[in-house]
């Protein structure tokens, strides 16, 4: 996830330019439905990306927490990251400017599973073709409402 982050950053400078002060603030991402977080500190060029255990007590500036599908669904677009908030699939807690910034950085960069998992440029149609068939397929089982 770090390479993929740091990969991003590498291919599409402008979308951490757009970012401004959110990329100094630690943001966590918290996936209701597995024992981990994912703590995303985007100014930390080496290791932006770090795991925690669910439990783990550490700063951060905001939380994001959901299950993986739908967070994986908002960051790809497919779902509406504002319906999912205001429905409560998605909770955010702590600085919302922070969250806003980030989510109206994402939605300009219109970032695709392919941007996120840093597949070259001669695999990008079949990883979008399979990451969003994998999404579907939690569709599907009711995971993305």
């Amino acid at each position: 996830m770090a390479r993929s982050v740091r990969e991003l950053r590498r291919r599409r400078p402008e979308v951490f330019e757009r970012l401004g002060s959110v990329a100094e603030a630690v943001i966590e991402i918290a996936p209701t439905d597995l024992p981990v977080r994912f703590r995303l500190s985007l100014i930390d060029a080496r290791r932006p990306v770090r795991v925690v255990g669910r439990n783990a007590e550490a700063q951060c500036a905001a939380r994001i927490a959901g299950p993986l599908p739908l967070l994986l669904a908002v960051l790809d677009g497919r779902s509406d990251a504002d319906a999912a908030f205001f429905s409560r699939r998605l909770v955010v807690t702590g600085d919302t400017r922070t969250v806003v910034g980030l989510h109206n950085t994402l939605e300009a960069a219109e970032l695709a599973p392919a941007d996120l998992i840093g597949a070259p440029p001669a695999l990008r149609r079949l990883t979008n073709a399979l990451a969003r068939r994998g999404l579907g397929w939690f569709d599907g089982r009711g995971a993305v409402a």
